[in-house]
This record gives C-alpha cells, sequence and structure tokens, in this order.
C-alpha cells in the first residue's frame, strides 16, 4: 500500500479457485486496516485491525502485539480473493499464504475404491494359488 497516503487505498488477490486458509504477516497493524474476503464476489468476512490484535492496533512498528502472523481458517467455508485495504497511511504485509480446497468428484472416488478392491481380490487370488502349489 502506498506510504504516506491518506486516502482510501486497497490491493486484491484473487485466487482463481476457492481457498480455505489464510495466513498473512500482518506489519505495524492499524484500527484502519482491514482485511476482506469474498466468494464469488460476496463478503465472507471482514476484519479490522482492531478486530485482531484490540488496543494494540496502534500502528507500533516496533511491537510485537501489533506485528504478527495471523491465520483465518474457514474451516468447511471458503473465499476465492481477498482485498487488504487502508483508509489512512499503510497497510503492511508479507508472506502471505493459502489453500485451496481440492475437489474430488465422485467418480474418481469410486473408480478409487474399485481399483483398491480389484487389487486386493488378485492379491488374494495370488495367494490361494501359491497354497495350493
Amino acid at each position: 500500500m502506498p506510504n504516506p497516503s491518506p486516502t482510501t487505498q486497497s490491493a486484491t488477490f484473487t485466487l482463481g479457485g476457492a481457498a480455505d486458509y489464510f495466513g498473512i504477516f500482518w506489519g505495524s497493524i492499524d484500527s484502519y486496516n482491514f482485511i476482506s474476503f469474498y466468494l464469488n464476489n460476496s463478503l465472507v468476512a471482514s476484519y479490522s485491525g482492531r478486530d485482531i490484535v484490540g488496543q494494540f492496533a496502534n500502528g507500533n512498528q516496533l511491537s510485537l502485539n501489533s506485528n504478527r502472523y495471523i491465520n483465518f481458517d474457514f474451516g468447511s467455508g471458503a473465499y476465492d480473493s481477498v482485498t487488504l485495504t487502508s483508509t489512512s497511511f499503510a497497510f503492511e504485509s508479507d508472506n502471505h499464504a493459502f489453500k485451496k480446497l481440492v475437489s474430488v468428484t465422485e467418480p474418481t472416488t469410486a473408480l478409487l475404491l474399485l481399483l483398491g478392491l480389484a487389487g486386493l481380490v488378485l492379491a488374494r487370488r495370488k495367494e490361494r494359488i501359491s497354497h495350493t502349489e
């Protein structure tokens, strides 16, 4: 984010697929910093610096209270884009991480089950043949 810029600025990360985890090193957390998560352009969740660290959202660049790695775990929920917004001077961040959801379709699951069962049948059959010889 630009610094200094006493106007609202934002940056958006679009993931190209749904994710259920986001991690970020959020530096000098301020009450006027916001992180928002969207799924198909609909807001899923939004947090201010104050929501994350309470009274320590004062932008202190030297304090561990306002400079930390934050993990957002959506559990069974999901998001596909993240917007970082500052309504004043800066939003400082680094080390962004996310975990995209991987969907396994039912036909794939069924095929894997059938292949596993076929392998068991063949192994059992081979065991019977070796015992009869």
